[in-house]
């Protein structure tokens, strides 16, 4: 009794995803939807995408910093503060979790700074999502 690696190589997948009930967003739904936010597990490469970003958003900081002058700071911050990278002391986890939102979300589909909103607006929401996409990726993609 082995791996069959033939079989593996063989097999075609897909995400694996589920629907998770997000009441606190319920104002942001039409009013007869239910508030459901599909999330699916992340691939690999996504993965390491999302454990990277903290030092992703340190080196722009930085970056950002380094290269704006003194009257250009105020928009530079603006740009920043939409990307979720002004708290040089943001924890790590946080930073990952952003990440993990955006490529994680389904329906709807988010970007980086809805990801950063939801996070500031609703947190245990998002933390809940992000836990539940954390949950997805362990259980792996389906093989059919």
């Amino acid at each position: 009794m082995g791996f069959d690696l033939q079989k593996f190589q063989g097999s075609k997948f897909k995400d694996r995803t589920e629907e998770v009930l997000v009441e606190d967003l319920k104002g942001f739904f039409e009013a007869k939807e239910k508030p459901l936010w599909k999330v699916r597990g992340l691939t690999g490469e996504e993965l390491a995408f999302a454990r990277d970003a903290e030092e992703r958003a340190r080196s722009i900081n930085a970056l950002v910093e380094g290269l704006a002058g003194k009257a250009a700071k105020a928009k530079a911050k603006v740009v920043m503060d939409e990307l979720g990278l002004t708290d040089e002391k943001a924890p790590a986890d946080y930073i990952r979790r952003l990440e993990i939102l955006k490529y994680g979300s389904v329906e709807p589909a988010i970007d980086k700074p809805t990801s950063v909103r939801i996070a500031e607006n609703f947190p245990t929401t998002f933390y809940l999502l992000t836990n539940k996409i954390l949950e997805l990726t362990g259980a792996g993609r389906l093989g059919e």
